[in-house]
């Protein structure tokens, strides 16, 4: 019976990537924060409207309210200035966290390509001479090069995934 193709890509991912699923977790984590703090950051600029335009009803929605309520929650005055330092906060916190998950994508893929190859390096190196000499010329620098860096590129491709989904979650939660 032929296996799913997404069980075989995941048993794969957990088997070269499973040492750091801490670290993975973290990125899920960052990632959703950041989507979070961008979702509300976008949807503050709605109160916002209302205090531009002058003459308008309240908003109604269900975030205009939330932030309202933050807002008297905190006793913070609701005002343009405090709103806009929340929108800037928001955003701040959003930039932070964008940095902080390209940091820890960034740190896992230059400590898995160097855990790699350094463990391939020393397999080749405690190899059997008749066993290498068959060999071609170039296929190790091949695969210690270029093959250990595509597989973790998957790591990149899997966190802009999980950044992209968590932000598409986000939006489509605020928005109805």
């Amino acid at each position: 019976m032929k296996e799913n193709k997404l069980l075989v890509n995941l048993r794969l991912f957990k088997r070269a990537f499973g040492v750091y699923r801490y670290r993975i977790g973290l990125l899920i984590c960052t990632g959703f924060l950041s989507g979070l703090t961008e979702g509300i950051g976008i949807n503050t600029i709605i109160p916002l409207f209302s205090f531009v335009v002058k003459g308008q009803d309240k908003p109604t929605d269900m975030i205009s309210k939330a932030t309202e309520q933050v807002f008297t929650f905190l006793h913070i005055p609701y005002t343009l200035k405090y709103l806009l330092i929340l929108i800037a906060v928001l955003f701040v916190m959003k930039a932070l966290m964008t940095f902080f998950t390209n940091y820890i994508t960034d740190r896992i893929r230059t400590d898995y390509v160097k855990r790699e190859r350094s463990k391939l390096f020393s397999m080749t190196l405690e190899s059997n001479w008749t066993h290498l000499s068959k060999q071609k010329i170039g296929y190790l620098e091949k695969v210690l090069m270029g093959d250990i860096a595509a597989y973790s590129a998957m790591l990149t491709y899997v966190s802009s995934t999980v950044i992209l989904v968590t932000n598409a979650l986000i939006y489509i939660l605020i928005a109805f």
